[in-house]
């Protein structure tokens, strides 16, 4: 499947939801490129139309499942892959941040870490790894 991009206003709109501290630069190069779908994380949902929800789907899912941690409001979910697994990252001004994920019946007491930077991640989900 061919990389279909985002153009700068849907890009700005998903940064506009992210005020005041922004996205970081890592994601929003992968925006740029993939925002629209296509490319990477076929069957997944990551995409500028599904990026609303995701949050709310996860602190939905932690509450049934009596998870001990919750979101923070500086916390962006940027992918779930069939409503069991979710990832995320802080926004806190690092321009290529830690990804954090959440996987339902696996994780235990707290988030566990992904990977080092969402560039990291990239290239584990590239790898197969994740």
């Amino acid at each position: 499947m061919e990389a279909t991009s985002s153009n700068s206003t849907d890009i700005q709109t998903i940064a506009n939801n992210c005020e005041p501290l922004g996205l970081p630069k890592a994601y929003l190069e992968f925006l740029e490129k993939y925002g629209k779908g296509g490319g990477v994380f076929i069957g997944e949902d990551y995409t500028n139309l599904k990026l609303r929800g995701l949050k709310e789907a996860l602190e939905k899912l932690l509450e049934v499942e009596h998870f001990p941690k919750t979101l923070q409001p500086e916390d962006f979910v940027f992918l779930s892959v069939q409503g069991c697994q979710y990832y995320f990252f802080k926004l806190n001004n690092e321009s290529n941040p830690p990804v954090y994920g959440y996987f339902e019946g696996i994780t235990r007491g707290n988030f566990d870490l992904v990977a080092e930077s969402f560039s990291a991640f990239l290239v584990k989900h590239a790898q197969g790894l994740i």
